[in-house]
């Protein structure tokens, strides 16, 4: 829970006194696109279309202002955004729980499968739970209307919802602005009901309503890139990283077709449930923005964990048959780079120059990246554009081309991360109600972490790219092995790097393949974020024995 912060006294409260700096100057083609309204309009404050991080916290931030906002969901599945629903939440529950799987005595197939299913049944409480609080956050609140539908811009400063489930009443569409609500949701369920209201009548599915207000921000997220491979879309079998995570019975084999952080993600979290898996790239290197010693370890480790890699692969078909899907694949050139044969999922054919292979699996994973989720937003409409890559355009405070309209989140392309989400509000809050000053690249450099087992986290340049810049660095690198606190939990696997400027002891990036690094990267992006020098955790002094008193050692 993050708490919004109180305003100063100096702002105006009022939303009509909110001034944007700059806003005035911009244009957009917008005026001949205008949806005429031919039904309902309501108008708030502010529109916000997305339930995601960045979204519902500026949601509530605003409501506890005094301003009339609505919220546009178009799933009742996704209160509270992608991250608590499909994506950090429920995967990081379910790495858990494969990390426990690990723990039992060589159990059998069946008995894997079934600490699966319970698994599964947990990620799902999990989930549930902070939907339904997430929901009330905002839906309790007296003038936040949450309505389930989809959202389409109508014009420059209006929004059309079609509502996507019949209301046998009005109010289960949301309250009315300013008027108080009760919520009728069911806690621990997947299902969450819409909040009570006061105006009669009902609507159905499909029907619209038209919101108007003066700043519309857009949260809508991503969603995974399907590639054009024949038969991935008519195959029962083939799952994104959304929809694998309902499959409630454990794959035996799975194929993952990708071996970018998602795929390799998975990978790891699946052949520790005791899956056979086996990861397709069509590029000669695994996770190519790694130094290459990191990315072999990373593929030394998983394939310890019994992951099978094939790399210059191509996918060339997916088929469903009684019990399984048959694979394609071609590899290119001579194969190089493809591990040995155990769990290839029972390939036929010769394997090897360019030739075909079959492989069988009883689930296809799709890692293929992800795209800013902007279908059926109709922001030609709002006068908002896209960049080649389909995502929205902003300026470095976050406001579309249109001066009405903010991009929060993943549909604006780069960094995909929820708390990159999170920041983008606190840009926007200082836009609205600060001093303006706040912008994307001052939270340069940001980490990040790949929950494999041990995980990998990094921030800042890592030592193939300083040496392409021509810095003149030196390198640190030291082995989990060395670390006292992983032997005593038994985990001794993987490495940590430092790059380190040779003339002014600046910290220039970290990357550490190890465990809790997910954790022990937050400290070195704070050493980096206020200007501090290696010899700053070189002298620290940390508790003993723990994973953070490597970096002594590590920033020499």
């Amino acid at each position: 829970m993050y708490f919004i912060e109180e305003i100063e006294a100096k702002y105006d409260r009022s939303p009509a006194n909110v001034q944007i700096g700059g806003a005035a100057d911009r244009k957009a083609d917008y005026t001949d696109k205008t949806i005429k309204p031919q039904y309902t309009m309501k108008t708030y404050d502010a529109i916000i279309i997305g339930f995601g991080k960045g979204g519902k916290t500026l949601a509530a931030d605003l409501g506890a202002r005094g301003w009339q906002v609505a919220v546009i969901e178009q799933s009742d599945q996704m209160y509270g955004g992608t991250c608590i629903n499909v994506g950090c939440i429920p995967t990081k529950t379910l790495v858990h729980q494969a990390k426990l799987a690990t723990y039992r005595p060589e159990p059998t197939f069946g008995q894997r499968s079934e600490h699966y299913r319970r698994a599964i049944r947990r990620k799902e409480e999990v989930t549930a739970l902070l939907r339904d609080k997430n929901y009330r956050n905002l839906a309790d609140k007296p003038n936040i209307t949450v309505y389930t539908g989809t959202g389409s811009f109508a014009g420059p400063d209006e929004v059309d919802v079609t509502f996507t489930a019949d209301y046998p009443d009005r109010r289960d569409a949301g309250t009315d602005p300013g008027t108080a609500g009760s919520t009728n949701a069911t806690s621990g369920t997947a299902t969450a009901k819409i909040p009570a209201g006061t105006a009669a009548g009902g609507y159905t599915k499909g029907e619209k309503l038209r919101l108007k207000a003066d700043r519309i921000f857009i949260n809508t997220g991503a969603e995974t890139v399907i590639p054009p491979i024949a038969g991935v879309r008519e195959s029962d079998r083939v799952y994104t990283s959304t929809s694998i995570m309902e499959l409630e019975e454990l794959p035996k084999r799975l194929v993952i077709v990708g071996g970018g952080y998602i795929g390799l993600e998975f990978a790891s979290m699946y052949a520790e449930f005791g899956s056979q898996v086996t990861v397709l790239e069509s590029y000669p290197e695994l996770i190519p923005r790694e130094d290459r010693d990191i990315a072999a370890s990373v593929r030394a480790t998983l394939e310890k964990r019994g992951v099978t890699f094939r790399l210059n692969t191509q996918v060339e078909s997916v088929q469903d048959g009684k019990t399984c899907a048959y694979v394609t694949v071609r590899d290119s050139g001579n194969g190089a780079g493809s591990t040995g044969n155990r769990n290839t999922n029972n390939p036929t054919g010769s394997g090897t120059d360019g030739s075909r292979q079959v492989l069988e699996a009883e689930a296809v994973l799709l890692a293929t990246g992800r795209k800013p989720n902007t279908a059926g937003l109709n922001l030609e409409a709002a006068g908002i554009r896209t960049d080649p890559r389909g995502s929205v355009m902003v300026d470095d405070r976050l406001q579309t081309t249109n001066p009405k309209v903010w991009a929060l989140g993943d549909v604006k392309g780069g960094l995909q991360f929820t708390y990159i989400s999170l920041d983008d509000y606190r840009i926007v809050r200082d836009e609205l109600f600060g001093t303006g000053e706040r912008k994307t690249q001052d939270r340069l450099p940001v980490a990040y972490a790949v929950f494999t087992d041990p995980p990998l986290s990094r921030i800042g340049i890592n030592e193939e790219e300083a040496r392409r810049k021509g810095l003149d660095i030196r390198v640190n690198s030291i082995p989990v092995a060395s670390i006292p606190r992983m032997h005593t939990i038994g985990e001794t696997e993987g490495v940590l790097k430092a790059v380190i400027d040779a003339r002014t002891d600046e910290i220039l990036g970290c990357t550490l393949f190890a465990p809790e690094s997910s954790e022990v990267i937050n400290t070195v992006a704070l050493a980096m974020k206020n200007g501090n020098k290696a010899s700053l955790l070189r002298d620290m002094i940390f508790t003993h024995p723990s994973m953070s008193e490597a970096l002594n050692d590590l920033f020499k």
